[in-house]
């Protein structure tokens, strides 16, 4: 046997660092992300809009492992025996909480720039 068709009958290499074990098909309209079942936090997401996803859905990462099953809520072991559960919200929503945020991030930035020109206060405020 070749050395060739030795590497033609192997699986396709995956880097450690390109693989996206949390990764799902996406869903047209919605954001979704995989959020840690921890006390409270799967609530949390509820009350802001989050829906959890059920059914079959495999990840996008050949070794993710077995799908959910079919009525329960996708979910894969994330470590640490913690459980993360695939939740989704529609675009509509996801944008204006992201708009929010930017809004928040923006005030603070021009709060600390107004600080900094203030009589007795020194220093600078550098952007990365």
């Amino acid at each position: 046997m070749t050395e060739e068709s030795t590497r033609s009958r192997r699986t396709q290499r995956i880097p450690i660092s390109t693989r996206k074990i949390l990764r799902y098909p996406e869903r047209k309209g919605y954001h979704r992300r995989v959020v840690n079942d921890t006390e409270g936090r799967i609530n949390m997401f509820k009350d802001a809009g989050w829906t959890v996803v059920e059914g079959a859905l495999n990840g996008s990462d050949p070794k993710v492992g077995d799908p959910s099953k079919l009525g329960s809520a996708v979910s894969k072991h994330v470590g640490g025996g913690v459980v993360g559960v695939l939740m989704e919200i529609p675009d509509e929503f996801y944008i204006a909480d992201q708009d929010a945020k930017e809004a928040k991030r923006k005030k603070t930035e021009a709060a600390m720039n107004e600080w900094k020109n203030q009589p007795g206060n020194y220093g600078e405020i550098k952007n990365k």
